[in-house]
């Protein structure tokens, strides 16, 4: 099984999913993070819960600067009483400067506290802490994950301490949190922020983590301020938010429902469209807000310069997603595959019983793909690209250098070719204006081995903002990015091009040889995987959440998935499906190359 991997670009807000060790078995925390623990008597659909807190203790009585230090360290990890006694291990002064909010440092291990043994005279003395860095956490810009900074970096931090009377306390404290992998474990959780694709129709998630322990009115404040100012993550370049800058806000929750309240010159020109679009990002991101012991957020209010808002065809009360709120776009019912005898057939569903010859386009075609209106499709033969309109019987050649390994629609109406490692990106028709292929920028990754591997295969997302990439080399990486268009400068006369870029996620998956043979997205938020050993089936949240894996079908080569409507897997000409990944498959038809569309 592949070894699982979270590293998160850290930003307004911190943290990991709760640890439960109430359950039997082991918790597993991989070396390399900020790494989620699993909690291992869950099921994929369950919600994480905390059963372990961190206790603060007080100082020792006469303990001695490295003895007060180490306490302090342990105690600033919990977050009850606006960390009050950690506090107590800080003069007055001190403690009012010391203002870490969600700020800390995540050491692999625990750190080590050095500092010379005080005279019986001496008043004051420095104690030095060193660790080996998990992730920097900040509370607005992106963290340097261990991806991104020098292997094994090392982080040292200097304490002041001084004589109070007869105990030894700190007189300054670095303003950040110090915290091991297990602190980590316990203290943050995983939430989601909302913003929008660049045309403004659909939500994107983006990944976060906050404290288990924040106080609900700090909780829900911090997540509204980080929609008004998104966090320069991974993602920040590749979405939008629809509130405008400037916009102030307060929140208050009370029986379940966010009353947000915005304000400002900004806002007061919103239009009713605008307004249902910062709603469904407030829904999307505030439900399901309430952590530890408090209540969960259900519904929202929005008012905005002291008006409440009241969206088309709903109530004031908002309690269900409206119009926008939806991470996936409407796409083409049923599924695509080929008969060995040349015709690109569709079924309506799985269970369908008649299925429609669409067109008879010729033996020897594989890697079929379908855009997600069912509008194209593309196919490779005799290692070259063919692509055209749903219904034709003869293809277009289309010139991409070096061995196709992947194909791959986005909603937009573009293709994205993976061909000789390197991914580019094509328009459906052949005389498109951006023939040739866009060479499509992706970062070098080396991240689970000791060099970059090729890219082997990438999948968008639904949304048409995320991506699946696989890396191979000496040990397989499937990675997470974001899709970046930038305006590329152009001559006279010619056609206007983008420039085409990945921003990749800190989360990631390591796996070994063919960890990773097909991948496909299963709905917005996760990313379904054939592998080795024993033709596994793995679902990876793509915020780094607890996998599941299922026992696939031997001999299986390809894998094409849709949320709500089922897993298909293919074993040289026999396709096989299952309703759910739920591990029961059931041999369906002689075909080739089933896919979903996009």
């Amino acid at each position: 099984m592949p070894k699982y991997s979270a590293r998160r670009a850290m930003t307004a807000l911190i943290g990991t999913v709760g640890l439960s060790l109430a359950a039997a078995g082991c918790v597993s925390i991989p070396s390399g993070g900020p790494v989620l623990s699993y909690p291992v008597s869950q099921g994929a659909n369950a919600q994480n819960q905390y059963s372990l807190q961190i206790v603060p203790q007080p100082p020792l009585r006469n303990g001695i600067p490295t003895d007060i230090v180490s306490g302090f360290i342990t105690a600033d990890a919990s977050f009850a009483g606006q960390q009050q006694v950690a506090r107590e291990y800080l003069i007055p002064a001190a403690s009012h400067a010391w203002k870490p909010g969600w700020t800390a440092t995540v050491f692999k291990g625990s750190p080590t506290v050095t500092g010379a043994a005080p005279g019986a005279k001496q008043k004051t003395a420095t104690v030095t802490v060193e660790g080996t860095v998990q992730a920097f956490l900040s509370d607005r810009e992106a963290y340097a994950a261990p991806s991104a900074t020098p292997k094994n970096k090392t982080a040292t931090y200097h304490y002041d301490l001084v004589k109070d009377g007869t105990q030894w306390r700190i007189s300054h404290a670095p303003n950040t949190l110090l915290l091991t992998s297990t602190e980590f474990a316990v203290d943050y959780q995983l939430l989601n922020l909302y913003f929008f694709d660049p045309s403004g129709g659909r939500l994107v998630p983006d990944p976060v983590y906050v404290p288990l322990q924040a106080t609900e009115a700090d909780l829900v404040n911090k997540l509204v301020q980080s929609l008004i100012k998104p966090p320069g993550d991974w993602i920040g370049n590749a979405t939008i938010t629809k509130f405008p800058l400037g916009t102030q806000s307060a929140v208050t929750v009370d029986g379940g429902t966010a009353s947000v309240s915005l304000a400002g010159k900004a806002v007061s020109k919103l239009t009713d469209t605008t307004k249902e679009q910062i709603s469904a990002q407030l829904f999307a991101t505030l439900t399901g807000a309430g952590q530890g012991q408090q209540q969960q957020v259900k519904s929202i209010v929005l008012t905005v310069n002291g008006k409440q808002f009241v969206p088309r065809g709903g109530n004031a009360v908002q309690n269900q997603p409206n119009r926008f709120t939806s991470a996936v776009g409407p796409r083409q019912a049923g599924f695509y595959y080929l008969k060995p005898t040349g015709q690109l057939m569709w079924r309506k569903n799985l269970g369908d019983k008649h299925p429609v010859t669409i067109a008879t386009i010729g033996k020897g075609y594989t890697s079929l793909a379908v855009s997600p209106d069912g509008q194209f499709f593309a196919a490779v033969q005799g290692g070259s690209l063919y692509t055209g309109k749903i219904g034709t019987s003869k293809p277009n050649s289309r010139d991409v250098p070096g061995d196709i390994t992947s194909l791959s629609w986005d909603r937009n109406g573009y293709l994205w070719v993976v061909a000789g490692s390197t991914v580019y990106r094509l328009s459906a028709l052949r005389d498109a204006p951006d023939v040739p292929p866009t060479r499509v920028t992706v970062p070098a990754r080396g991240t689970c081995g000791s060099s970059p591997g090729d890219v082997t295969a990438l999948r968008v997302a639904p949304d048409g903002v995320r991506v699946a990439i696989v890396f191979g080399g000496g040990q397989e990486t499937l990675a997470f990015g974001a899709i970046v268009l930038e305006d590329a400068p152009v001559r006279s006369g010619q056609q206007p091009q983008s420039q085409v870029s990945v921003d990749l996620s800190p989360f990631f998956v390591c796996g070994s040889n063919q960890a990773f043979k097909a991948v496909s997205w299963y709905g917005a938020g996760d990313v379904i995987a054939l592998g080795e050993p024993g033709d596994t089936v793995t679902s990876y949240p793509v915020n780094g959440g607890t996998p599941t894996e299922v026992t696939g079908p031997s001999g299986s080569t390809w894998i094409t998935a849709a949320a709500n409507e089922g897993v298909i897997v293919s074993q040289a000409r026999q396709v096989s499906i299952a309703p759910a990944l739920s591990g029961t498959w059931s041999p369906f038809l002689s075909a080739t190359s089933p896919a979903f569309p996009g």
